[in-house]
């Protein structure tokens, strides 16, 4: 588990802007968007990071395979930065599981479809699982 989160740790690149007049304004833009990302990603690292095991439980019970469960966690946490700025606060753990589910549920219907079983006699089928009654026994309506 730790390599998933570690495989999440982003590293930041400076834009460094120079010279007057338009690329100014850039260079405060640029300014704004580093510490913006920054912002997001302390954000991330404080809300999200802390329920990376939870989140992987939940996908693996969703998939019941380990692999599966770390592409949805991962497909989720990228979801979880990008929406971190949407995040009103409150029950971080409840927010990032619902992500985790919301992506599992994606990714088993993009790479899992749906098996179609198909039965020749459905009478006999029912038959064959179907309990008889005991006519013979106490009913319920019976003393």
């Amino acid at each position: 588990m730790q390599q998933l989160s570690r495989g999440l740790q982003m590293q930041f690149v400076d834009v460094q802007s120079t010279g007057n007049g338009p690329s100014s304004s850039r260079s405060l833009q640029d300014t704004d968007t580093r510490k913006s990302a920054s912002e997001d990603y302390a954000r991330f690292t404080s809300v999200v990071m802390p329920h990376l095991d939870a989140a992987y439980n939940l996908a693996h019970w969703l998939t019941g395979n380990r692999t599966d469960a770390e592409d949805v966690v991962q497909d989720a946490s990228l979801r979880a930065f990008r929406a971190i700025d949407k995040f009103a606060g409150g029950n971080a753990r409840a927010w990032v599981l619902c992500i985790v589910r919301n992506t599992a549920c994606s990714w088993l219907r993009k790479n899992r479809p749906t098996a179609v079983v198909t039965v020749e006699d459905l009478e006999a089928v029912e038959a064959a699982y179907a309990k008889p009654a005991k006519r013979e026994g106490e009913t319920p309506e019976g003393p």
